[in-house]
């Protein structure tokens, strides 16, 4: 059993890096966001077009006008929410593998825990404290940790290359 502090901690951070790489591989291209997110932002386009026309046709009092451009942009904005619903359905077994996922990290690393040298707010469903501020981690605290920064990175990443595609 492997018991050095930073070498679990570099398998909890592989751990939530390979997990995180999962997660966006199944989003991205199996569950179809890539194509989804492309979707979304030509309809925000026509949304924005026919907003303004919209608006126009509300200036000058053409109500026939006013509720066909209100049927477009409820119908579309339906559109947008049901074509949310594939890429949500395939991550949610995958969100329950993360259950699975802590589990283990607490039965094999029990005793790990790393501090920080400074405090990170953590949101609670506490009413009285909706955020504390902690410095120490076990090890389901550590996979989390490293989980965002590792799905930062990617989202930077992938954000960067589309700018740089696009410029």
């Amino acid at each position: 059993m492997i018991s050095e502090p930073i070498t679990i901690t570099f398998i909890i951070a592989i751990a939530a890096g390979a997990y995180s790489a999962v997660l966006r591989y199944v989003m991205y291209e199996l569950g179809g966001m890539r194509k989804l997110m492309e979707k979304n932002k030509q309809l925000q386009e026509e949304m924005k077009e026919i907003n303004k026309k919209y608006i126009s046709a509300a200036r000058a009092r053409r109500d026939s006008e006013l509720k066909k451009y209100e049927e477009k942009m409820n119908k579309m904005a339906g559109d947008m929410l049901k074509s949310q619903l594939k890429p949500m359905l395939i991550t949610l077994p995958l969100l329950l593998v993360s259950t699975f996922i802590a589990g283990q990290l607490r039965e094999v690393y029990s005793d790990y825990v790393i501090m920080f040298p400074f405090s990170i707010p953590i949101p609670q469903f506490n009413l009285e404290h909706l955020i504390s501020w902690r410095d120490a981690f076990g090890p389901v605290g550590w996979f989390w940790i490293s989980f965002m920064l590792f799905s930062f990175i990617a989202q930077m990443k992938i954000g960067g290359v589309k700018n740089g595609k696009t410029k």
